[in-house]
């Protein structure tokens, strides 16, 4: 993977790009990136260090020489476990792909067409997922992950090392699911929880108190960045959108957001609210330079009992007795969709609104 030292600029020109290997004695040397390199994953731990590594030694080097009173906040953005999903080979073995037991919404196929079901991870697998295909991408996927837990612990105990542990908030959070295998998908472009939008959010380091608590509650990404400010002492922006979490942390009160709303694209848009969460999909214009403009994706409604049914296998839209709960979970959909303002205007380069095609 090619890397760039930090550029003020924020330009990481092509030229200024280089690669992290290893000689013939075993040491690290970088290259400028060349013209002949080739794209995707050709390499492996004989050719040189996993980023994770790389990422994490960098930010533990930073740590130990950080000696300043003023407080620092690293952003740290591991590429793993995107893919191409890699780790080193005595972590593949941890999970044999033969053994990988397959979740619940395990699926050969989606059934219907989403709207993207041949763009990004969906064209790393071949169609059926057989379970074959499904446990071997599974078997990549917790290698990376466990290799790159690996990789955190070093962060957080040359933290420790540095004496400044206690003083610190650590916020661990991913920014999608992943799909691999779940109801025949592989990525991430879909709604369902743990395919796409369910994310790990973890607070921790010694500033917080109460560990080990585990707070179920509806929340979002955005609202990460006023528990940070509200935590450190920063005043929080009046242009910030998102709730802080810290009267949950401190339990001043067990109510934080009573529904969630999610898009993907024109074609999908979800509902939570309670025991149960509405999808709609849309048949939709799209466009590609190869085919130009073109429909695709279909009209479909999905509701699933999520406390009862957590990996959404059950759809419970055709039912008669669910008739009203569809009903009303769609009106109040299109009613949080007008008060976030979802529509295509809003969106910086969306051409085609999902509420045309409803």
């Amino acid at each position: 993977m090619p890397f760039w030292d930090w550029d003020t600029k924020g330009e990481f020109k092509k030229e200024d790009a280089y690669l992290i290997s290893f000689d013939e004695e075993g040491n690290r040397k970088e290259r400028p990136l060349a013209a002949t390199d080739k794209k995707g994953p050709f390499g492996t731990e004989k050719d040189g260090p996993h980023t994770s590594e790389i990422f994490a030694e960098s930010a533990s080097k930073f740590i130990k020489k950080y000696k300043k009173k003023k407080p620092f906040m690293m952003y740290l953005a591991f590429h793993a476990p995107h893919d191409p999903r890699q780790a080193p080979e005595k972590f593949k073995k941890g999970y044999p792909e033969a053994e990988m037991s397959l979740p619940p919404s395990y699926a050969e196929q989606h059934p219907f067409d989403n709207g993207h079901m041949y763009l990004r991870d969906e064209a790393l697998a071949p169609w059926p997922r057989t379970k074959g295909v499904a446990q071997k991408h599974l078997s990549d996927y917790y290698a990376a992950i466990t290799h790159l837990d690996t990789q955190i612990g070093k962060v957080i105990q040359s933290l420790k090392k540095s004496g400044n542990y206690e003083n610190t908030l650590i916020v661990f959070a991913g920014d999608s699911g992943l799909a691999v295998g779940n109801h025949g998908l592989m990525g991430k472009q879909n709604i369902y929880d743990e395919d796409g939008v369910h994310v790990p959010f973890i607070l921790s380091g010694g500033v917080i108190q109460k560990k080990g608590t585990r707070i179920k509650k509806f929340t979002y990404i955005h609202d990460i960045f006023p528990t940070i400010c509200e935590l450190s002492g920063v005043a929080i922006p009046s242009s910030v959108k998102g709730k802080s979490l810290v009267p949950l942390l401190e339990g001043k009160t067990q109510s934080h957001r009573e529904s969630t709303y999610h898009a993907y694209r024109q074609f999908q848009r979800a509902y939570r609210e309670g025991d149960f969460k509405l999808i709609e999909y849309v048949r939709a214009k799209n466009y590609s330079k190869e085919k130009g403009e073109y429909y695709t994706g279909s009209r479909v409604t999905q509701l699933f009992n999520v406390k009862k049914d957590p990996w959404e296998t059950q759809d419970l839209s055709f039912f008669p007795e669910y008739k009203n709960v569809v009903k009303e979970m769609q009106q109040a959909m299109k009613k949080r969709a007008v008060a976030l303002g979802d529509k295509k205007e809003n969106i910086e380069g969306e051409h085609y609104d999902f509420w045309d095609y409803y």
